[in-house]
């Protein structure tokens, strides 16, 4: 820094030059603020305690985010939260429905500001569109903490969506509306592999930020979570129930799931009971049964061969399986 020297004249009429005293006084105070500064910027700050935060939001407790002091609390870095609300309660805002306090203190003057897209500093509407939308809520509370402080908060409402669809069972889409109720369920028929012994949970994807249990009854109480057992070669009911983000609406599921039989053995022919395997036979090398008719029966029609429960027969007329036919004719006497 330059500093100018100044000049007088005495008595005498002669210049002359002020002593260096004062020259050297500016001189020391400016190198010992310097000082002051760089030992002020170089030194880390302490970082404060977390605040203890607590909130509501038309009743529902806020979730505060500031657990590590990270947040200074003014405008340009707001204490943050979020609180997830009906589509009823985030239609309409105003400072006397929410509640905060800091440190145990019940705020009482607690106000919006006109920020993140916020309509007016006294009325907060999130967006209007579909449920699921969010929007910021800017609070600002006087006589905060320390004497003649405003503490800022930034609060993310999140309006609640209503969607209570069951979207896929057991890896299969469902497309049905979600309007069952407990007494008249909605209605969905799926069919699992042969491999799988039991629907659970884990089977189970509602639509998002929605929950969900399963039951085994009609009257959705049994059982809850529990896996549901599906029978080799049978149908069983699944009963789901869905509750949407909002906490209110809800869906009710009726799964009817089938799962094949792997048993592929005979239990009659023409009414006479036949006990073979089912299963390890091939082309090349059939299981075989006998069964005896009544003489007087001419012919044998597929419908009258029974198997295993969930399977299916088609008969044939020669060993190759190359043939198949509708019924048999039987000769009296002979091996048909």
């Amino acid at each position: 820094m330059f500093f100018p020297r100044l000049t007088t004249k005495d008595e005498a009429g002669y210049t002359g030059h002020t002593p260096h005293g004062l020259n050297y006084f500016l001189l020391t105070r400016f190198t010992f603020l310097l000082l002051f500064l760089s030992a002020s910027l170089l030194t880390p700050r302490a970082a404060r305690a977390a605040y203890t935060l607590e909130g509501t939001v038309h009743g529902v407790p806020i979730v505060f985010s500031d657990t590590a002091g990270d947040s200074s609390g003014t405008i340009k870095d707001p204490l943050l939260g979020s609180v997830v609300l009906a589509p009823s309660l985030a239609a309409r805002i105003v400072p006397t429905d929410i509640q905060v306090s800091v440190d145990g203190v019940a705020k009482t003057r607690v106000g919006l500001h006109g920020y993140y897209n916020l309509p007016s500093p006294a009325v907060f509407w999130p967006t209007t569109g579909a449920t699921g939308d969010n929007a910021s809520l800017m609070l600002f509370e006087t006589g905060g903490v320390e004497a003649h402080s405003v503490l800022y908060f930034r609060i993310h409402v999140i309006r609640a969506s209503t969607d209570a669809r069951l979207t896929s069972a057991a890896g299969v889409a469902v497309t049905t509306a979600a309007t069952g109720t407990l007494n008249a369920p909605e209605l969905v028929s799926i069919s699992v592999p042969s491999s799988k012994p039991s629907i659970t949970t884990s089977d189970i994807v509602p639509a998002p930020d929605a929950s969900f249990h399963i039951y085994s009854d009609a009257g959705f109480s049994q059982n809850r979570d529990s896996a549901v057992i599906l029978p080799s070669g049978e149908s069983s009911h699944v009963y789901v129930k869905v509750l949407a983000q909002d906490g209110l609406t809800e869906s009710y599921y009726d799964v009817t799931a089938a799962r094949p039989g792997t048993d592929a053995g005979l239990t009659s022919v023409a009414g006479m009971g036949v006990s073979t395997a089912g299963s390890g036979a091939s082309i090349s090398s059939p299981q075989t049964a006998a069964v005896v008719v009544d003489k007087g029966k001419s012919s044998l029609s597929a419908s009258e061969v029974i198997c295993s429960a969930g399977a299916t027969v088609t008969v044939y007329t020669d060993k190759d399986f190359s043939a198949p036919v509708q019924s048999i004719a039987l000769n009296p006497g002979d091996y048909t």
